[in-house]
């Protein structure tokens, strides 16, 4: 009389077999990936461009797809005017059962070649230094497109060009989200279930961006007053009403005229004794410039003063005439400190204001 197999022998037959064949899958899709990289090279080659790239690696198994792709550049139109990245290593890493969403890291030194103004190039240079590190991550669409994404970087080095000085980044962070118009974004505007719905495409955040730079020191000579180090500078932007498709001004005047706005909050700056936080809101005028209103606290506004006086932005009489305004304006608080100055900062008709106050007038927005 034959036994059956027992129950134990059977699962790990099943188990085995799974294994096997998710094995297999998986080597399909590393295969995949490496023909897919080779593939888009061809096609750029094909259009006269040049791709090179050393060692293209594949590993993870088995929860993730890691790619590695060893010094790489590339040139567009070698032939003509265009541009030439050449950059140390770059990772993708992904998950086989989630596709839409994958992770990157960047290292070693990276130099972008562009066109200058004067006819010439000019070379821009993003290095690592010793224990720096830049990665982050990138979510895709149903199409394949991104509408989310992070970077986090440490220890970064740029200089825009060959001759230029440097400048330095303890740390960066970059954070951008985008919604698709008229999506709700909290739920809060739903009723009282939470429940995600609707709300007017002018009232609903398109693109929302946040930022961190801590430790940015610049370099000495385009600073003075100020000291080289900049401790802190973050911010939120929402741009409220999403774009249409179409040349820049007819684009640009649609969204005004659709009610878009620009939502700033949460910026926060501190830089040698300088201590100011603020939010507000722009939009577009008349004529497509900037205009609207951020409330200021602002400690330290005497430095301002003197920084803006030292590089000639203004005069020294409205520079004494915004000192002794604002120094009425401010007031010391409770616990001690310097005083703290809560005033309005608005833009109207390409002209800054402080409070009462007319510091500048701003470059006007050509829209090609």
């Amino acid at each position: 009389m034959m036994s059956r197999p027992r129950p134990l022998v059977i699962f790990f037959v099943v188990l085995a077999l799974l294994a096997g064949a998710y094995s297999g899958w998986w080597m399909v899709l590393a295969s995949g990936l490496r023909d897919g990289v080779a593939a888009w090279a061809g096609e750029r080659r094909a259009l006269g461009h040049e791709v090179t790239h050393g060692d293209l690696d594949v590993a993870g198994f088995p929860l993730s797809l890691r790619l590695r792709l060893g010094e790489a550049s590339y040139v567009l139109n070698p032939q003509g005017v265009g541009w030439a990245w050449r950059g140390g290593g770059l990772g993708v890493t992904v998950s086989p059962w989630d596709p839409g969403h994958f992770e990157f890291s960047i290292h070693g030194v990276h130099r972008l070649t562009y066109a200058s103004g004067d006819g010439g190039w000019r070379t821009a240079t993003l290095s690592m230094g010793e224990g720096g590190e830049a990665g982050g991550m990138v979510g895709l669409d149903g199409a394949g497109l991104p509408w989310a994404g992070f970077l986090d970087a440490e220890g970064l080095e740029v200089k825009l060009r060959e001759d230029g000085a440097t400048v330095a980044l303890r740390r960066f962070h970059f954070d951008l989200r985008k919604h698709p118009p008229g999506e709700m974004v909290d739920g809060e505007a739903a009723g009282g279930d939470g429940e995600a719905g609707l709300i007017p495409a002018h009232e609903a955040a398109f693109l929302q961006v946040a930022f961190i730079l801590e430790g940015l020191r610049l370099p000495e000579e385009t600073t003075q007053p100020f000291g080289p180090e900049v401790d802190l500078v973050q911010g939120r932007i929402d741009l409220l009403g999403a774009p249409p498709r179409g040349p820049a001004r007819a684009a640009a005047q649609a969204w005004r005229d659709n009610g878009g706005t620009v939502e700033l909050g949460g910026f926060a700056l501190r830089w040698d004794g300088l201590d100011v936080s603020g939010e507000g809101t722009l939009a577009l005028d008349g004529e497509l410039q900037p205009t609207g209103a951020m409330t200021l606290s602002v400690q330290g506004f005497g430095t301002v003063i003197d920084t803006l006086v030292a590089k000639g932005v203004i005069q020294p009489g409205p520079a004494a005439t915004a000192r002794t305004i604002l120094g009425l304006m401010a007031k010391t608080p409770e616990d001690g400190g310097a005083p703290v100055l809560k005033a309005p900062l608005s833009v109207q008709k390409r002209k800054l204001f402080v409070g009462p106050v007319r510091l500048m007038e701003l470059p006007a927005l050509v829209w090609e």
